[in-house]
């Protein structure tokens, strides 16, 4: 187990730690975006007067070319992404359109690594390889297509983090009882002994974020891994119904769709997704926040969707049927809680300090490899120089007839008569010319360094 922790760290520690640490940049997405366009989002004082079909018509009306295809109500403005990809804002007092919100490249790049592993097209950073299928990898998909590269860098990388942390937590369990000793730091008892301490402390109190962070992330990827939640919770998963847009027609407008809508979810609106005008059976998505929602806090805000048909404007709830398990239910907040939205910014402060402690992780975790490597080098540089002694002691008695008696008796002389004092053994003699070999600090693992 200290092995596999250890060489799994070192080999795959530094990807690891990109993931980690953009992850903890992505927390706040949304806060920056909306602080580096800062002239986009400043809504005037008062009543929210503009609807988001009102702000999809102000945007249509403002940019012709470039039709929009959502509209979602974020504090007192209205954002509008178009077919381009663009976003503009509209004051929801006002109905004027404030300008276009755009992500910082940096942002973008770090938001396709995190999320796609650099195979999100059209975002900074694009790698065309990293969307290419793998074959024969649709099990894990649950479907029938195949696994991207990506996908399956993400995959196991999150597999990989699941087990750094159940080998951590077997290499600091207690043994023999000392709970006390397993969770102190020893600050005097010098480097090595502070920072193997210190990297099972800090590792234990993230322990559960670094596992909730690593199941998750896999599970996003490998269907397997998702289904084991369900292997080991009770009920059965409860799928949600599909539906499609049927028969021809001119399409019914925003603002009916949200009507039709509104009969089956209560709670207020949050969001609207237009139909693809290149499929014919795609629907209308409204969008609901209801009760506690785990999305509140994010860009895409609603625990409701709502499906409407663009034709004949029938309603049918697609996030829930009404009878999932618990355990179903449960396993709705998994990107929730990946991402920290359901709550407000200072909050999330949580699970930022969480994100980075991979980095003291690794800082000590290295510190402390660093030194075992050190240690190991002293101990052979001082077997190496007994090993140079002993041959340096045989060869000094001489080989000639009478030597070794003339030796003895120039000792005995020098003595008083005793030939060799004791010495102990054989394997205990050394050059007397040989410098000691280096003190060693205590590397042992586990609970055996504490005294």
């Amino acid at each position: 187990m200290v092995l596999a922790h250890r060489w799994v760290s070192l080999a795959a520690g530094v990807v690891l730690l990109a993931f980690t640490t953009s992850g903890s940049v992505l927390l706040y997405k949304q806060e920056i975006i909306e602080a580096s366009n800062s002239s986009a989002y400043a809504a005037s004082e008062g009543p929210s007067r503009v609807t988001l079909p009102q702000a999809l018509e102000i945007v249509k009306a403002n940019h012709p070319k470039d039709p929009p295809k959502s509209a979602t109500r974020l504090d007192d403005v209205v954002e509008v992404a178009t077919t381009d990809e663009k976003i503009y804002t509209v004051d929801r007092a006002t109905g004027r359109e404030l300008g276009q919100a755009k992500t910082p490249e940096w942002l973008e790049f770090l938001s396709n690594f995190h999320l796609c592993f650099l195979s999100c097209e059209g975002q900074a950073g694009y790698v065309p390889i990293m969307a290419a299928e793998v074959p024969h990898t649709a099990w894990l998909t649950g479907g029938e297509e195949n696994a991207t590269v990506a996908a399956l860098v993400i995959g196991l990388y999150g597999l990989i983090l699941l087990l750094l942390v159940v080998t951590g937590l077997w290499i600091w369990w207690p043994r023999h009882g000392r709970w006390r000793a397993s969770v102190t730091v020893r600050w005097g008892r010098g480097r090595f002994a502070r920072d193997t301490d210190l990297h099972k402390v800090i590792g234990l109190a993230s322990l559960p974020f670094l596992f909730l962070w690593g199941y998750t992330a896999a599970a996003f990827e490998f269907e397997p891994v998702s289904q084991l939640w369900y292997a080991i919770t009770p009920g059965t998963e409860q799928e949600a119904p599909e539906p499609a847009s049927e028969g021809e027609g001119k399409d019914i407008s925003p603002a009916e769709a949200v009507n039709a809508a509104r009969a089956l979810a209560p709670g207020d609106l949050t969001g609207i997704v237009l139909p693809d005008a290149d499929e014919p059976t795609s629907t209308y998505t409204v969008s609901f926040s209801d009760g506690v929602d785990p999305y509140a806090h994010g860009s895409s805000p609603g625990n409701v969707r709502i499906a409407v048909d663009r034709h004949s404007g029938k309603a049918t709830r697609t996030d829930s049927t009404g009878k999932e398990p618990i355990a179903q239910t449960i396993w709705s907040w998994n990107f929730p809680l990946h991402s920290g939205v359901f709550m407000n910014g200072w909050w999330r402060i949580i699970w930022l300090v969480f994100s980075l402690t991979p980095l003291a992780l690794a800082a000590t975790g290295l510190s402390t490899w660093l030194v075992r490597h050190k240690n190991a080098r002293r101990k052979r540089e001082a077997a190496a120089a007994r090993t140079r002694a002993k041959q340096g002691g045989t060869a000094g008695t001489g080989n000639s007839p009478g030597g070794a008696g003339r030796g003895a008796n120039r000792r005995r002389r020098q003595t008083g008569g005793e030939v060799n004092p004791p010495r102990g053994n054989g394997a205990d003699v050394e050059d007397a010319s040989s410098p000691p070999p280096a003190p060693v600090a205590d590397q042992s693992d586990g609970q055996g360094e504490r005294p």
